[in-house]
């Protein structure tokens, strides 16, 4: 049964304002991160992953949104299988790494909202656990049995492949600008703030000014 559409554009909102929400908060922790090093570093790159994924899957839903009708059925059923298989894996991945973080950080803290988050990730974790155990056989079948023997089918693969790699890329884009212009302006507010307890660090403004 067909999912309503507007049912379907709410949780492409909701999806990519997550992923928006995720890379924001990478890019406020990158740079400390890096100094650190470790374990840090490690949730750090996993919420970037995380916040790739979700983009990708929203590119990815629109673009079938809009051409899907316009394609022959085998080219939309590989790159959505191909696309799931990405997005699938990537945010089991990522998502085991932000659930462990948040379970050690309910354990050491033991507050409410640290509870409730490490919940949250549990019963996140499970559910896609879980769906994906029941999917990802049919579509890995599926996946292999187009072997690209056939003209045809290799035709299929090759742009199944390489839509997927362009939406990936896209999510990838996306969030790596989200972080840089969180680290841009979290800079910015650090150089502000240090310019007006110490003189000796320059104005914000003036450097502002010389840029332009």
């Amino acid at each position: 049964m067909k999912m309503p559409m507007i049912f379907v554009l709410v949780m492409l909102a909701v999806n990519f304002g997550i992923s928006w929400f995720n890379a924001r908060s990478v890019g406020a922790i990158w740079r400390e991160s890096k100094a650190i090093g470790g374990w840090p570093r490690v949730t750090a790159w996993a919420g970037a992953i995380m916040s790739s994924t979700g983009f990708t899957w929203c590119y990815l839903i629109t673009a079938f949104l809009i051409a899907g009708d316009k394609l022959p059925a085998r080219y939309v059923q590989l790159t959505m299988e191909f696309g799931y298989l990405l997005i699938v894996l990537s945010a089991l991945g990522s998502g085991a790494v932000i659930w462990v973080d948040s379970m050690i950080v309910a354990w050491t803290k033991h507050g409410t909202a640290s509870v409730a988050i490490a919940g949250w990730n549990t019963a996140a974790m499970a559910e896609n656990t879980v769906e994906a155990a029941k999917t990802l056989p049919a579509i890995l079948k599926d996946i292999f049995a187009s072997d690209g023997d056939s003209d045809g089918e290799g035709v299929v693969l090759a742009y199944a492949l390489r839509i997927v790699a362009l939406v990936a890329l896209s999510g990838i884009l996306t969030t790596a600008a989200i972080v840089r212009s969180t680290m841009r302006k979290k800079a910015l507010a650090a150089m502000s703030a240090a310019a007006e307890s110490s003189p000796a660090v320059p104005s914000v403004d003036r450097w502002l000014s010389r840029q332009r």
